[in-house]
């Protein structure tokens, strides 16, 4: 262990330069942040400098940190045949130990603890998102860090790795897209398609790790050469062919799904159309104060012809009563006007994409068809995180997440509903679209666009979402900036309590169903008449 930690003070005297360039870039990037979230008022002008700004500090910050971890195994490099491994005695084993505890020690920690006063300032004191973060942090610097250990470890010369690692990420960049379609091919849902391709990066990520140990301990880089090969293969296999099945998916039990009328909308009259089909849905048999998002991963039309169609799934967009309604139990207000207490059903509206021909859709003109669906649900609970009254300059914290209304924008001489510029941020999490996405404790909030920002007028308990519209984000160290107008209705906002909603996922199910002939009222595509 001495040994082991002598080496990695070595390291650290030799590095001790490069680091601190390296820190001060991320100092500098997480001021750029604590600017635009301290600024007692925000513009989107500032949120594109500062944009332009974090893709160059982030960019510098990450080539140079791929650099140190390089120079990190160049120290005692593991390739060529004039190491010092035949004259020092250290084995191979413990020279991997020594450089892996030095990449955590110089490059991971103090990377984690220079956010920590920007995770303090901009998410609060919560334990559970200060640890995300943290977990966030550790995964993005091993996704540099160790790509950058196993091309210094097979490569004999700084110069000679530096080239293979940007031919590597042509290579990469070229045929990415190729993977992602292959692995993700078999999948029945988004979610299943994110899981695939996690899996695979896991596979990439243990081959790399598989690479560096056998050139450590073999120095042959027929080896190293081998195990890239057969490891990035059997991710491949693994991520396209592995059973799809999360633990956290039960029978769907006494939940029951029941479908009603819809509408049907081609999207465009050429020959290779997209049909639109928006049915009217309930969920039965949820918990008091749940509610219910969801996707549905298969369906089957049977149509009046005798004749079946599979089509795309699609996603369940619930409608805005029932999350205000159970807003305002969770918040402890009286009962909304026109609240359904008594009804026990979770209503949902269900909009599924298939893909049909000219012919097809005339099919479905022809008359009722019935339809089979396959969902997977989540049911949350709204829980407060925290509220304040409403007013500009008010700030509400909680959950790792915080809002601050910059202002009322009034628009006098106009019909036009005044607006609220907000501020939000949000810790540990990323922009959504990207994979990691995925992991949010708030998943199936974040697909269906639920808000966790509400507003209540405490003397009547009437409850509006505040969407913000035309957002632009910033994600600044593994925190989230948001910067968007919520629309107000006029008037509402005096006396009104902004509150901050988490919804908690507590159960995810698995349904079914088959419906008797849904009857079906086409729409005809906008500007169709026109031609």
């Amino acid at each position: 262990m001495n040994l082991i930690f002598a080496v990695v003070r070595k390291d650290a005297r030799a590095l001790a330069g490069r680091m601190a360039w390296w820190l001060g870039l991320m100092v500098l990037k997480l001021a750029v942040g604590a600017w635009l979230f301290l600024s007692p008022d925000v513009t989107r002008a500032m949120f594109d400098k500062a944009g332009y700004a974090l893709i160059v500090l982030a960019l510098t910050e990450g080539a140079l940190l791929f650099l140190l971890a390089a120079l990190l195994v160049r120290e005692d490099a593991p390739a060529g045949e004039n190491t010092f491994w035949r004259t020092r005695p250290i084995s191979g084993a413990r020279l991997l130990a020594a450089k892996m505890t030095g990449a955590f020690l110089l490059l991971v920690l103090p990377a984690i603890a220079t956010s920590l006063p920007w995770w303090l300032l901009a998410g609060g004191m919560d334990a559970t998102a200060l640890l995300r973060a943290g977990a966030l942090m550790l995964g993005v610097q091993a996704a540099v860090i160790l790509p950058a250990v196993m091309m210094a470890a097979v490569t004999d010369s700084l110069g000679r790795m530096l080239v293979y690692s940007v031919l590597l990420l042509g290579v990469g960049s070229l045929f990415a897209g190729y993977v992602g379609v292959f692995v993700a091919a078999p999948s029945q849902s988004a979610e299943e398609g994110n899981w695939r391709l996690w899996v695979w990066a896991g596979g990439a990520a243990v081959t790399a790790m598989a690479i560096v140990l056998a050139q450590y301990l073999g120095r042959r880089p027929y080896r190293a050469a081998l195990t890239a090969v057969l490891g990035l293969g059997a991710a491949l296999g693994l991520a396209r062919w592995w059973p799809y099945s999360p633990a956290s998916m039960a029978a769907g039990g006494a939940l029951e799904l029941r479908l009603g009328e819809g509408t049907i909308s081609p999207q465009n009259p050429r020959e290779r159309a997209i049909a639109a089909v928006t049915l009217a849905t309930e969920l039965r048999g949820a918990e008091p104060g749940q509610f219910a998002v969801g996707d549905a991963i298969r369906t089957e039309w049977r149509l009046a012809d005798g004749g079946t169609s599979a089509g795309l799934g699609g996603g369940f967009m619930p409608g805005h009563a029932p999350a205000r309604r159970e807003v305002a139990r969770a918040l402890g207000f009286g009962e909304p006007e026109k609240a359904a207490a008594s009804d026990p059903a979770v209503r949902t509206e269900l909009r599924l994409v298939a893909w049909a021909d000219r012919r097809m859709l005339e099919r479905l003109r022809a008359g009722p068809a019935a339809l089979a669906v396959t969902a997977d649900v989540s049911l949350l609970r709204p829980v407060p995180a925290a509220s304040a009254s409403f007013a500009p300059g008010t700030t509400v914290r909680g959950g790792g997440r915080s809002t601050r209304v910059l202002g009322i924008v009034r628009r006098d001489g106009d019909r036009q509903l005044p607006l609220a510029r907000l501020l939000q941020t949000e810790l540990a999490s990323v922009p959504d679209g990207m994979i990691i996405g995925s992991l949010r404790n708030r998943r199936g909030a974040a697909y269906a666009g639920i808000a966790p920002l509400f507003l209540v007028q405490r003397e009547t308990a009437a409850v509006r979402a505040l969407n913000a519209g035309s957002t632009i984000n910033l994600l600044v160290a593994g925190v989230l900036l948001t910067l968007g107008e919520a629309t107000l209705d006029a008037g509402s906002y005096d006396g009104a309590t902004l509150a901050l909603i988490d919804w908690r996922e507590e159960r995810r199910v698995r349904v079914e169903t088959k419906s008797d002939p849904v009857r079906l009222i086409w729409a005809e595509p906008k500007g169709a008449a026109a031609r």
